[in-house]
């Protein structure tokens, strides 16, 4: 991780993605927080916070930023809050307090009557798939930003917004599990009743911890050698392609 850290943020990879990806950097933000790293996580998260406007970017190239995912934003929300959980840098959040409010507000202007959030077909991590609409990874993603929004409104002494936010979350929660949770597993997007790899994410970030469940996704994706992205018995699945 050292080694993908160029002074500013995280870069994706050497050598063919030397540049700045945002989910990538969110992540790895999360395993930085973690370690000895805590500072290379601090000046990414204000690196990309930076160019946060009315929307978050999915690249840095040079001079070139693209914007076209819907999960970076809430990926990096997440990333705040595990680097202050490890650090008590309680400065970086009224540096961000402007950008966390607009976050909030991003969330609030752009999620339908139930909470969720509307994808393109090019906005999410797995572009191979045509995946327009309502995706499960993203509304996940956001039930645990909102929670990290709600203590970061906490922590910045906002009892309105922190409850607000409180509740946007536990909605989120209730609406996942009522409309994606179906046949046994969660489906991947509302408008097929695909299984892809991204049936665990539930799990990543406390939705549920439903046993049965998780044996129904072992069941669709786990190989030999680990898991699949789409499920075994899709029938749009082949086994010598990138699934």
């Amino acid at each position: 991780m050292r080694s993908c850290f160029d002074g500013n943020a995280f870069i994706a990879g050497y050598p063919w993605y030397a540049y700045y990806w945002a989910r990538d950097a969110a992540f790895s933000s999360i395993g930085a927080s973690l370690t000895s790293m805590q500072n290379f996580a601090r000046k990414t998260i204000l690196f990309f916070f930076k160019y946060f406007d009315e929307k978050f970017p999915n690249f840095i190239l040079d001079s070139k930023v693209s914007y076209n995912s819907k999960d970076s934003l809430p990926l990096f929300l997440i990333a705040l809050e595990e680097y202050l959980k490890n650090s008590s840098d309680f400065e970086i959040l009224k540096i961000l307090k402007s950008k966390l409010e607009k976050a909030f507000d991003y969330y609030r202007k752009n999620s339908n009557e139930k909470g969720f959030i509307y994808s393109e077909a090019n906005e999410t991590w797995l572009d191979t798939l045509s995946r327009e609409g309502y995706n499960l990874e993203i509304q996940v993603f956001w039930y645990r930003a909102l929670k990290s929004l709600s203590e970061f409104f906490n922590l910045l002494g906002n009892k309105k917004l922190r409850e607000e936010a409180l509740f946007y979350s536990n909605n989120l929660k209730n609406k996942i599990i009522e409309y994606f949770l179906v046949d046994g597993v969660f489906i991947d997007n509302l408008n097929s009743k695909k299984v892809t790899i991204n049936s665990i994410f539930p799990f990543v970030f406390g939705i549920s911890s439903d046993y049965e469940i998780f044996k129904e996704i072992e069941n669709h994706l786990k190989e030999t050698y680990g898991f699949l992205s789409l499920s075994k018995f899709d029938k749009d699945f082949d086994e010598n392609s990138y699934h």
